[in-house]
């Protein structure tokens, strides 16, 4: 998502100065760019920086601070063994990420087994700090391979 900033040079007396030249510039590029036009937008890690605005001798700092996007992929946050005995409960965790891989914290997820594949509690949990969340999964006893999944809200 990309915010757009303006300004204006003013002089003494609070006044528009017309036609000043503004520049923009971002103290942390690999956090966020700004265009010439003002347009900001986040560039990977989440983190914060300053845009500063000048015109000749002048400037201003505008404080920006990128959070996570919105949820682009779950991933398995911890391996599950291969094998594992029936009614042995096992944790199950994913870590939700947003597009630039940044962990996406205060998501609902969703965990679901097939009623042959055993049973899962929680069914539903949200993601900590870390976009981690977690369930116990207790496979069931039919022989064969069991799967669980995970779906973002």
């Amino acid at each position: 998502e990309a915010v757009q900033l303006t300004a204006q040079s003013n002089d003494a007396q609070g006044q528009a100065i017309g036609g000043a030249e503004l520049e923009f510039d971002s103290g942390a590029p690999t956090i966020a760019d700004v265009t010439r036009e003002g347009l900001v937008s986040a560039t990977g890690p989440v983190g914060a920086t300053e845009i500063v605005v000048a015109s000749g001798r002048a400037e201003a700092r505008v404080p920006i601070v990128v959070r996570p996007g919105a949820v682009a992929a779950l991933a398995v946050g911890a391996p599950v063994p291969a094998e594992a005995p029936a009614d042995d409960a096992l944790e199950a965790v994913v870590r939700a990420t947003d597009a630039f891989g940044n962990a996406v914290p205060g998501v609902a997820v969703t965990f679901a087994a097939d009623p042959d594949a055993g049973a899962v509690d929680p069914p539903s949990a949200i993601t900590d700090a870390g976009g981690l969340a977690r369930a116990r999964w207790t496979p069931g006893r039919a022989a064969g391979p069991h799967a669980l999944t995970a779906a973002a809200a």
